[in-house]
């Protein structure tokens, strides 16, 4: 389960409750950090999403990640690549935008792989693989994504609730706290990843919608993604409709004709060809 941050303002804690609080970056920052390589998913800044790590290089990753600030940063393989292992990966198999996260929660599993709770930070562009053993060392470069309030971007964002709403009609995959941290967004950015998020699409667009630069732009091309999928659940769903008439028809038909064989019989009206049809 993938849940949105809140969007509701805490007041300060004491750094002892907030372990992790730590400053945005700036675009001027280059910083390093242990990567960690996704492959077909994307995650996004201000999502929190759980994660499944097996692999030497992704483990040793994560816990250097675990010795220091808990940041790593996390690039999607490129599906050219997907089918290379992580010790064959090179720069050029990586998207070159990604996102650095912070580990909020790790369970070590006996099988050795570990599950982990994530939460989206900086949306980061990757500059240079710097080692690769025993885990890929990567300096990145933070983007800086403004938020987007004009009224085009109040318009989308009343579209895509309207659209999401028609998505949770139709498919039980949508937990219902998506659709009120939602309702609760006023930042085009921050819905175009809340909905991407859940969104089943190819990983070229998953990155697209990262790579994507401004929140109009963000939101537009997540509703055209929408609105395909609505599109497509509409039509699968009276594709399902014709065909469950369909086979009540023929089932229906076939009991009226046993009905009327049984009736023959008991009458003694059967003839012989009939007869012979209902042996067989």
């Amino acid at each position: 389960m993938i849940f949105p941050l809140s969007t509701t303002k805490k007041k300060k804690k004491d750094t002892a409750e907030e372990p992790f609080a730590l400053p945005p970056l700036t675009t001027e920052e280059r910083v390093s950090f242990p990567l960690l390589a996704l492959r077909d998913m994307v995650i996004y800044p201000n999502t929190i999403i759980p994660l499944s790590i097996t692999g030497k290089k992704a483990l040793d990753a994560i816990e250097k990640s675990m010795q220091g600030s808990r940041i790593i940063a996390c690039f999607a393989v490129k599906p050219s690549a997907e089918e290379k292992k992580d010790t064959e990966l090179t720069q050029e198999d990586f998207f070159k935008y990604g996102s650095t996260v912070l580990i909020h929660k790790l369970l070590r599993i006996p099988d050795g792989s570990v599950r982990l709770i994530v939460q989206g930070l900086d949306k980061v562009k990757l500059e240079a693989i710097t080692d690769t053993e025993p885990f890929f060392q990567v300096t990145l470069a933070t983007i800086f994504e403004k938020e987007d309030s004009n009224k085009e971007g109040q318009a989308l964002i009343r579209n895509s609730l309207s659209l999401l709403q028609k998505m949770i009609n139709l498919v039980p995959y949508f937990p219902d706290e998506v659709q009120v941290s939602a309702m609760n967004m006023e930042d085009p950015v921050k819905l175009a990843y809340l909905l991407a998020t859940f969104l089943r699409m190819k990983i070229e667009e998953k990155q697209d919608v990262l790579e994507t630069v401004g929140g109009t732009k963000k939101l537009k091309l997540v509703n055209r993604i929408l609105t395909r999928e609505l599109e497509l659940l509409e039509l699968g769903g009276k594709i399902q409709t014709e065909v469950k008439d369909t086979l009540n028809k023929t089932q229906k038909q076939y009991f009226l004709r046993e009905q009327l064989r049984a009736i023959k019989k008991e009458l003694g009206e059967l003839g012989e060809d009939e007869g012979e049809e209902l042996k067989e």
